[in-house]
C-alpha cells in the first residue's frame, strides 16, 4: 500500500492534478485486467514469491502480478470501505497511522495480514475479514465501478481492437533477441516461430532490445518479416499480426454530493470533510 500513500501524496502535494490521479488510477486497474495471472495469483502470494522476479518469464502477464500495481488498488479500495463503513471518520490514513502507534512506537512485531485485517476491522467497527479474504488472499475480481462509486469516483471502460503479433522477445544475445514465448495458435506459431528461436532481423533491419516496444504498437494485419537463427540454421518467416480486444480504462469524478463525494475530496485532499 506505499504505492497508494506515494499516489496520494502526489496529488495532496499539488504535484499531481486531480486528472493525472485519475489517469494513473485508470492505468492501474487496465494493468491488473491486462494480466491473465490475476485468476490464480494474488496480491499475498505475488509479495511472498517476489524472488521469482529474477526469472525470465516470471514477469510475463500470463504468470504473475505485481504487487505493488494490485496493493496500490487494494489500499484504494481499503481507504474507501473504511470511510463509507465510519461515515468518513476513519481512513487508510488512520489505519497506519493506528499501525505505527499500536507496533512501531512500541518497537513490536506485528502477524502480517492478520493484524492488519484486525485493526482496519477494528477502525471499521465490521468484520472486513471478507474483503482480505477475497482480495488479498484470494483471486476474486475486484468489483472496481461498484466501490470506486463509492467513493466518489466514476469508472468507464470501452474495448478496443490492437495489434497482437503472437509471440513475446526478450533477452538479448550476440546475435540477437531470443523469442520467449510464441501463442499457441497465433500468426506467429502458424508461421513456424518457436520459443527458443533467436531473432537476427526485424523488418529488413538488425533485431534490438527495442523489439518489444515496436511489437507493442504493431497494429492488426501489419507485416511482420523476421529472419531467425535456429540452432546453427538461419531460417526467413512472414506473417500478419493478429487482433484482440484491449479494454481501455477513465476515472472521473462523479456527479452528486452526500458520503461519496466527501469520501473522494477527503481521499484528494487529505482534509476531514464532512458529507452534505
Amino acid at each position: 500500500m506505499t504505492s497508494t500513500i506515494a499516489a496520494y501524496t502526489l496529488v495532496r502535494s499539488g504535484l499531481w492534478s486531480r486528472e493525472q490521479f485519475y489517469a494513473d488510477l485508470a492505468a492501474q486497474i487496465q494493468e491488473l485486467e491486462a494480466r491473465p495471472a490475476r485468476m490464480f495469483q494474488s496480491a499475498e502470494d505475488s509479495s511472498i514469491a517476489t524472488w521469482l522476479e529474477r526469472a525470465p518469464l516470471y514477469g510475463r502477464d500470463v504468470n504473475s502480478i505485481s504487487y505493488y500495481n494490485k496493493g496500490q488498488l487494494l489500499g484504494l479500495c481499503l481507504d474507501i470501505t473504511l470511510r463509507e463503513a465510519t461515515g468518513n471518520r476513519e481512513s487508510l490514513d488512520s489505519l497506519l497511522r493506528a499501525m505505527n502507534t499500536r507496533y512501531a512506537q512500541k518497537h513490536e512485531s506485528y502477524g502480517d495480514s492478520a493484524a492488519i485485517q484486525a485493526l482496519a476491522s477494528e477502525l471499521a467497527q465490521r468484520d472486513l475479514s471478507s474483503f482480505f479474504a477475497r482480495y488479498v488472499a484470494g483471486t476474486d475480481e475486484i468489483p472496481f465501478a461498484e466501490i470506486l462509486a463509492r467513493g466518489g469516483f466514476d469508472l468507464r471502460q470501452n474495448e478496443t481492437a490492437v495489434g497482437d503479433p503472437g509471440f513475446s522477445a526478450g533477452r538479448a544475445g550476440a546475435a540477437g533477441i531470443t523469442v520467449t514465448a510464441v501463442e499457441a495458435g497465433g500468426p506467429a506459431e502458424r508461421a513456424g516461430l518457436r520459443p527458443g528461436d533467436t531473432i537476427v532481423e526485424f523488418n529488413g533491419t538488425p533485431a534490438t532490445l527495442r523489439l518489444g516496444r515496436v511489437l507493442a504498437h504493431l497494429a492488426p494485419g501489419a507485416e511482420i518479416r523476421l529472419r531467425i537463427l535456429r540452432g546453427a540454421e538461419t531460417q526467413s518467416i512472414a506473417f500478419h499480426v493478429g487482433e484482440r480486444a484491449s479494454r481501455a480504462y477513465r476515472v472521473s469524478e462523479a456527479a452528486g454530493s452526500g458520503l461519496p463525494r466527501a469520501i473522494r475530496e477527503s481521499i484528494l485532499t487529505g482534509k476531514s470533510v464532512t458529507a452534505q
